[in-house]
């Protein structure tokens, strides 16, 4: 089993919210009395992967935004929304032949992988092996409780929503002694994207990522997937040197496992 530790940052999507509801995105948000925009009124502007091995080790930190462009695929050429699906799901579909693979968020059932399920929609990519709708209902990969293909940390440990989880992915890294939310929160990323500044969204997303995976290995621990304190610690530390190696000093100095 192949694991896929993600979060992405997203933007409105102002010219569809324009075109369905015919206001403008302070219209809306004046009618809605909230900031908050529905998966459907958004598009992803950064999504990082945390590779982690069948032995939960983080192998790998990777920023599409950033591999796409390494890989000479500018999004100049190409609509930036649309090359981040098509590398965020080709990358899925390619592990997903090699063997089993699932996905790690925290509350990515209700926002990430809707979000990126709307965008494959928009731009006509075929996901048809994640939607596998045909297949016996526990083998679906949309299927709530198959932790096999997506497991949501924020589903698992609110025992499928039967309580708020208060405080979210930031009080649950926070609690073992992770850096959490540090200078950047989610609220911020629409004026960084705004004025520029997509590499600050980018380091933010891989913090997140990191306190995702951090998250996941203490809540492996509590199912007993993760034997002992001795073993938790050296995968914390060895994620923790990645850390390093990606230039998230940041991050590093912050952490405090506990």
């Amino acid at each position: 089993m192949t694991y896929l530790v993600f979060d992405i940052e997203t933007v409105p999507n102002e010219e569809l919210l324009q075109a369905a509801e015919g206001v403008t995105l302070q219209e809306y948000r004046a009618a809605k009395e909230t900031d908050f925009i529905p998966v459907t009124y958004v598009k992803p502007v950064s999504i990082v992967v945390g590779r982690v091995s069948r032995s939960y080790e983080l192998e790998a930190l990777v920023a599409l935004e950033e591999a796409v462009q390494q890989q000479g695929m500018l999004f100049d050429s190409e609509d930036p929304e649309k090359a981040l699906t098509r590398a965020f799901w080709g990358g899925w579909e390619s592990y997903n032949n090699k063997g089993a693979v699932a996905f790690v968020t925290f509350n990515g059932r209700r926002y990430d992988i809707p979000v990126m399920e709307c965008a494959a929609y928009r731009h006509g990519i075929s996901v048809s092996a994640w939607f596998n709708m045909y297949a016996k209902s526990w083998e679906q990969n949309r299927n709530r409780y198959n932790l096999g293909a997506h497991f949501d940390i924020a589903e698992v440990l609110s025992s499928f929503g039967s309580f708020p989880m208060a405080g979210g992915l930031n009080m649950l890294a926070k609690a073992i002694g992770m850096p959490g939310k540090m200078d950047v929160c989610g609220s911020a990323v629409e004026q960084l994207y705004n004025d520029g500044n997509l590499d600050q969204i980018t380091r933010y997303c891989k913090c997140d990522v990191l306190d995702t995976y951090m998250v996941f290995l203490r809540t492996l621990r509590l199912m007993g997937r993760i034997s002992d304190d001795g073993h938790e610690r050296r995968l914390v530390q060895q994620a923790l040197g990645l850390a390093e190696s990606c230039n998230l000093k940041e991050y590093v100095a912050n952490a405090n496992y506990m």
